[in-house]
């Protein structure tokens, strides 16, 4: 009894939310709600001061979390010496993604890593509107292109992704191609805009005075670059991508690579988790797996390896 409540308090404190621990752990948000109470009054202390849109623990709280970690991971690992000593390591790992990040640089590494570890589960979650919330959903992990990301989760640099400016063969027909960055006035865009604040982000290019932000006129702004793609293949604009997105279509003629004299500048591809969060074994073998550098599949020249 007493390490079933361990357990949900364990995913309620990790992830502030109720809701969430009980998706994470497959009953109902009234069963964990019965259960904390249980716990408190077993424990004659308070372990959450509770709001209606955050839960976080209280001092006693804290102390508590720290040694049921240890009791379960240690249990855990008994566990599972005892009931599978040849099968290797098991259970599930969630990841949230792009779809293009999942596609193009997730998708060898996942590959590779059940080949290794084939117990282990993978749940992929694919979001284009790049908002990040480990609060909101169970996951245990996040992969992220850029430095807007919330502050408060811990971050590891995987990559620097190359990024190229193209467009369609169709509307460089029509329009004409840019050859410097003073053309782009006469330029239409396939932007991407914020959710949070309704603007488009401007473009980054490295010039000999540094980075040239340049913000560009549109009728089509998307919050993905997979939306984005398929605007600027119907010719309704210039746009920038990932290389590892544009690629296929630079090699098909479906898109063509402009401005080649004004590289744009590279971002940094991100390994973000919860900080301070006890990894149990199959979390902390994918951690390692993504950030070891000799685990790193080819990407060729689609980004930069960290």
């Amino acid at each position: 009894m007493t390490l079933r409540l361990m357990r949900i308090f364990r995913s309620v404190a990790e992830h502030k939310s109720f809701s969430r621990a009980a998706e994470e752990l497959d009953i109902t948000r009234p069963a964990v709600s019965q259960a904390i109470t249980q716990l408190e009054e077993y424990l004659s202390v308070k372990l959450f001061n509770r709001t209606t849109r955050r839960v976080d623990l209280t001092p006693e709280g804290e102390l508590y979390y720290h040694h049921a970690v240890d009791i379960l991971e240690r249990m855990g690992a008994m566990e599972d010496q005892l009931q599978k000593p040849l099968e290797g390591p098991a259970g599930r790992v969630r990841v949230v993604a792009s779809p293009s990040v999942a596609r193009s640089y997730l998708l060898p590494h996942v590959v590779n890593f059940q080949k290794a570890y084939p117990h282990i589960e993978i749940l992929i979650e694919t979001q284009s509107n790049n908002l990040i919330s480990f609060n909101e959903s169970a996951i245990d992990f996040a992969l992220h292109v850029g430095d807007n990301y919330p502050q408060d989760l811990e971050s590891q640099v995987l990559a620097d992704v190359h990024f190229v400016c193209c467009a369609s063969p169709e509307y460089i027909a029509e329009y004409g191609e840019p050859k410097t960055l003073d053309d782009l006035e006469k330029h239409k865009a396939v932007n991407y805009f914020s959710v949070n604040t309704g603007r488009t982000n401007p473009w980054g290019f490295i010039h000999k005075e540094g980075i040239r932000h340049v913000r560009m006129n549109h009728d089509i702004a998307v919050t993905d670059a997979d939306s984005a793609v398929a605007y600027t293949l119907a010719g309704k604009g210039i746009s920038v991508f990932a290389l590892f997105l544009a690629d296929e279509y630079l090699q098909s003629g479906k898109l063509v690579q402009i401005l080649k004299d004004y590289p744009i500048a590279s971002r940094p591809l991100r390994l973000l988790n919860i900080p301070n969060k006890a990894m149990s074994q199959r979390l902390k073998l994918f951690y390692d797996w993504l950030t070891k550098i000799d685990k790193k599949p080819d990407v060729k020249n689609y980004a930069t390896i960290r």
